[in-house]
């Protein structure tokens, strides 16, 4: 899956199991990360169902995960390593703000 760089929130995100939400939040969260612009899929159009199934599938192989960013108060997507990136980023700037 493509295009997750497009939608990583900004500064003090925090990860939101997917497993723990309800079924219908878990849908319209889908549903609203899949038709928002700038998501990439590739060269090959795929209907909402498509793009949703394979978000889905993303998650639960651990390959996205979907993140609330404190400072815009949205949810997004980033990948594990983005996700462990932006934890570092903040943790390094608590730090510098303690000294």
């Amino acid at each position: 899956m493509r295009g997750l760089q497009d939608e990583t929130p900004a500064e003090g995100a925090v990860e939101v199991p997917y497993a723990q939400l309800p079924p219908e939040t878990l849908q319209r969260v889908i549903g609203d990360l899949v038709t928002r612009d700038g998501t990439d899929y590739g060269e090959v159009e795929r209907t909402f169902e498509q793009k949703a199934a394979a978000l889905l599938r993303a998650l639960e192989r651990g390959e996205a995960k979907l993140v609330f960013a404190l400072a815009t108060e949205t949810i997004g997507l980033m990948t594990p390593a983005q996700l462990e990136r932006a934890r570092r980023d903040e943790a390094a700037k608590l730090r510098e703000g303690s000294e």
